[in-house]
């Protein structure tokens, strides 16, 4: 493993943070792109643009039992994760058992799509592994470190499962792997469940990627970071008003007062903190774990 350092940039209500793989920018390049990111020339400067100034910005991460859940006012806990760090996930598992059996919490917002949540609810239900099988299948064709990423995911979700079965999910980002959108919209059809609203979100989800997909290497992240903050809406408000629920995403959508990751739009969090501001109050908490080290 190679030297990891987290940058902080605090503002006012503002953390934000970005790991790092190495110092050079040419290796930190080099790791996005492997592990993360297809860049364009647009992007290759932005980045460049950005990590100079954080390299004189002080280093910190959070203890593991600095992390503790929370019981007030609000109704939207967001935490915001490094994805597929194996110490962060066992932590957000701790979470929500702890919100699942302590205080009755049963709907886990996470970052997947629409599609991949109702099968992951259809598993949960069922007990059928074909649903995990397909969403996790399609998941490791399309990601870098796939099959190490997909088996993570599979640990994670067994846990839930076993920890805290009446869990709901509900995936609120684009649809990245459209063939698990096919499959689902198969299944419902064959249920003869065409005029149902899943069907029609279904198709929805799946029509999101080709949005968020406008080329190969290039993304609309102003369209997925709205239709995030869409999705969140609906699902979170057709809840009965007194729910609670917990939400899992990077943590880039995650911090307040922070922009999306091309710097263009605020980001999710912060858009929902406004929207809900003006009709409920300050429902909204967010967490940023992403610098969470080993216990």
């Amino acid at each position: 493993m190679g030297q990891r350092l987290i940058i902080v940039c605090r503002g006012k209500h503002m953390i934000c943070s970005l790991l790092i793989h190495l110092i050079k920018f040419s290796q930190l390049y080099s790791f996005l792109k492997r592990n993360y990111i297809t860049f364009t020339m647009k992007r290759k400067i932005s980045l460049l643009l950005f990590i100079i100034p954080l390299l004189f910005i002080n280093c910190s991460t959070i203890n593991y039992s600095d992390i503790v859940v929370q019981n007030d006012e609000h109704r939207a806990y967001l935490y915001g994760e490094s994805h597929g760090i194996q110490v962060i996930m066992q932590k957000e598992i701790e979470l929500w058992e702890d919100y699942y059996k302590n205080q009755n919490f049963r709907h886990l917002f996470l970052e997947v799509g629409y599609c991949d949540a109702q099968m992951l609810n259809l598993w949960m239900q069922t007990g059928n592994d074909v649903f995990l099988d397909v969403i996790l299948d399609n998941f490791r064709k399309t990601v870098n470190n796939g099959d190490e990423r997909a088996e993570q995911n599979r640990w994670f979700y067994n846990e839930i499962k076993s920890k805290c079965p009446q869990t709901i999910f509900h995936g609120t980002d684009v649809q990245h792997q459209w063939q698990t959108g096919e499959w689902y919209k198969n299944y419902l059809k064959s249920l003869g469940s065409e005029n149902a609203e899943e069907y029609s979100l279904a198709l929805e989800s799946i029509k999101s990627c080709e949005l968020y997909y406008v080329s190969k290497g290039e993304t609309d992240e102003i369209f997925r970071e709205n239709y995030m903050v869409s999705n969140f809406k609906r699902e979170f408000d057709a809840l009965p008003a007194t729910t609670k629920i917990m939400g899992i995403y990077g943590a880039q959508h995650t911090c307040f007062d922070t922009k999306n990751f091309t710097d263009e739009i605020d980001n999710m969090a912060t858009q929902l903190r406004e929207y809900y501001l003006s009709k409920e109050g300050d429902i909204i908490f967010t967490q940023d774990i992403s610098k969470l080290k080993n216990r």
